[in-house]
Order: structure tokens, then C-alpha cells, then sequence
């Protein structure tokens, strides 16, 4: 698992799984609050990566109207 496992406990078994990328349910370890964390598959795949940043940044304008 990515360094993401130093704050998080990753599930072993994915929520659901895409063409460009897996997500897991996680914990947070200081409060144990639950979350979703989505893993890119393949992180050499510029058209992948280039789609997971798009995503990013919609995440962050919807973030901006709340």
C-alpha cells in the first residue's frame, strides 16, 4: 500500500474498481473516521493520470461552492 497507510488503515478488499483506478474504504487512525480513497492503477498511463487530475480539480471547485 502507498504511504497513505501511515495515517489510514486501507481495506484489503476494494469498494469498486474502474479502468483508471481502485477505491477502498479507509479509517483514520487519530479519530477513526471513515472514508473513501481512490488508487490510480496505473500511474505511467498519462491519459490516466491526466483524467485522475481532472477529477481532482472538480473535487476542489465543488469543494469551493460549499
Amino acid at each position: 500500500m502507498p504511504t497513505y497507510s501511515i495515517i489510514y488503515k486501507i481495506d484489503k478488499k476494494p469498494l469498486g474498481i474502474g479502468g483508471a483506478a481502485r477505491v477502498y474504504g479507509c479509517t483514520r487512525i487519530a479519530d477513526g473516521e471513515r472514508f473513501a480513497i481512490k488508487i490510480l492503477s496505473d500511474k505511467n498511463d498519462k491519459g490516466k493520470v491526466d483524467r485522475f487530475k481532472r477529477e481532482i480539480d472538480a473535487i476542489i471547485n465543488c469543494e469551493l461552492w460549499n
